[in-house]
Order: C-alpha cells, then sequence, then structure tokens
C-alpha cells in the first residue's frame, strides 16, 4: 500500500508539476494574448491615423486639384484677356494708322492750297502794283490835262484882264 501511495504521491506531485507549468505557460499565453491585444489595439489605433491622414491627404489633393482648375482657368481666361487686349490693341494701331494717312492726305491738300493761295497773293500783288501803276500814271494824266487846261485858259484870262498886247 505505501508504494501505490509513493507512487500516487509522486503521480499527484507530478500533476501538481504539470499543473503549475500548465498554468505559468497559460499565464505566458495569457500574457502573451494580452500584449498582442495590445499591438493589436495599437495597430488599430495606427490604422485609424493612417485612415485618418489618408482622408486628409484625399482633402488635400481634391483641394490642390481644385486650386490647380481654379489656377488653368484662371490662366486661360488671362490667355483669352490677353487675345483680346493684343486684337484691340492691332485694332486701334491699324485705326491710328487710317487716321496718320488721312492726315498725311489731308497736310498734303493744304499744303497744295497754301501754294494755290501764295500764288494767287503774288497775282493779288501784282494786280495792285500794275493798279498803282496806272493811278500814277492816271494823276500824271490829271496834272497833265489840268496844266493843259491851265495854260489853255491863260490867254484868255490875260484877255480878260485887259493886260492883252492888242493896239
Amino acid at each position: 500500500g505505501e508504494q501505490a501511495e509513493v507512487a500516487a504521491q509522486a503521480q499527484l506531485e507530478s500533476l501538481l508539476g504539470i499543473t503549475q507549468s500548465t498554468e505559468i505557460q497559460l499565464r505566458k499565453a495569457w500574457e502573451a494574448h494580452r500584449v498582442s491585444e495590445d499591438a493589436a489595439e495599437e495597430l488599430r489605433m495606427k490604422l485609424a491615423a493612417a485612415e485618418a491622414q489618408g482622408v486628409e491627404l484625399r482633402a488635400k489633393v481634391s483641394s490642390e486639384s481644385a486650386s490647380r482648375e481654379k489656377a488653368v482657368s484662371a490662366f486661360l481666361a488671362g490667355e483669352v484677356d490677353c487675345r483680346l487686349l493684343r486684337e484691340s490693341v492691332e485694332t486701334q494701331l491699324l485705326r491710328g494708322e487710317k487716321a496718320e494717312l488721312e492726315l498725311r492726305q489731308q497736310n498734303t491738300q493744304l499744303q497744295a492750297d497754301m501754294h494755290t493761295l501764295k500764288a494767287n497773293e503774288q497775282r493779288l500783288k501784282s494786280a495792285v502794283a500794275l493798279a498803282q501803276v496806272d493811278i500814277h500814271a492816271l494823276k500824271a494824266n490829271e496834272q497833265r490835262l489840268k496844266s493843259e487846261i491851265a495854260l489853255a485858259q491863260a490867254p484868255r484870262a490875260a484877255l480878260a484882264w485887259g493886260g492883252g498886247t492888242d493896239t
């Protein structure tokens, strides 16, 4: 009986050792499970943070894309404005050139008119000078005629005064 008791005692101690060993392994497994759960929770938090960053990045990309589209639209509108302004300036330049040409033609006509007026002025001056010569000639003729009339009337006047040499 004692041998069976010793064997049972040894078996019990062996079972206690196995139980203790199993308990230690269970604690280790539980600890490893807790560590892996903590790691999993940490990974879940990192994943959530990464997803939040992904959402932020998508929003930034979307915002930058919208900004880029706005910039492209503004650039294209600026190009259109530049083209319209260039066309307007070219039109104004053409109008200016046309007006300049018209002014040159008018200037040429005015110069021709001035030459005509100067020529007419010279003709008028010549006509005035000729008229003055004619006036001087007429005055000289008038003086000569007055002198002739006076001379013709002088003998009569002398006769009328009795200063004649009649016998």
